[in-house]
């Protein structure tokens, strides 16, 4: 025997459902893609300026290198310009790395935002149909009650579960039903 008060079906009343699902889900859809797509922008903005910003630097210190690299210099002097272009050399190397580095979490993000996008739209849906099932359950049993009614039949008592709406709705159902048993109209 199910329990009373419990739900039987989640998609009692299906096309109004899904309606409600859909006019939920859209705004939250049409928001997010904006929004990573602004994020996306500026993400690809800052890459590049960084990027340029990497090119004029590197370019520097590839002129200061050439610079360095005079034949007619002392062999004390060649020496201090050696380990002044090794440290150059690792300089140049260490801000390309750094570049990279911010290229790959720039990536990562963006597959982490592409991943919690459809979860974050999931759990809305999710929501949303529980959230309709609050309105629709509560019309589909009024619904089946009215019918019975209708057709001069008894009907149990109309409840309302603890987080339905339009329990107001369902308080005049009930005093209708019960001034119909008085009146003997249902048999």
């Amino acid at each position: 025997m199910k329990k009373k008060g419990k739900r039987g079906a989640y998609f009692v009343h299906p096309s109004s459902q899904v309606k409600y699902i859909a006019m939920t889900i859209i705004p939250a859809l049409i928001m997010s893609v904006f929004s990573i797509f602004l994020l996306f922008k500026s993400g690809e903005n800052l890459m590049i300026n960084e990027k340029l910003k990497l090119a004029q630097e590197t370019a520097s210190l590839h002129q200061t290198l050439k610079k360095l690299t005079n034949p007619d210099l002392g062999i004390e002097l060649e020496d201090k310009i050696e380990v002044m272009k090794r440290e150059l050399y690792i300089l140049q190397h260490t801000l390309e790395m750094k570049h990279y580095k911010d290229l790959v979490d720039w990536i990562n993000t963006k597959v982490l935002l592409l991943t919690i996008l459809p979860i974050i739209l999931m759990c809305v849906g999710i929501l949303a149909l529980l959230y309709s099932h609050r309105i629709a359950g509560p019309l589909y049993r009024l619904e089946k009650h009215l019918i019975m009614l209708s057709e001069g039949k008894k009907t149990p008592p109309f409840h309302f579960r603890k987080y339905d709406e339009f329990k107001e709705v369902g308080e005049a159902f009930e005093k209708l039903r019960m001034k119909m048993e008085e009146k003997g109209y249902l048999k």
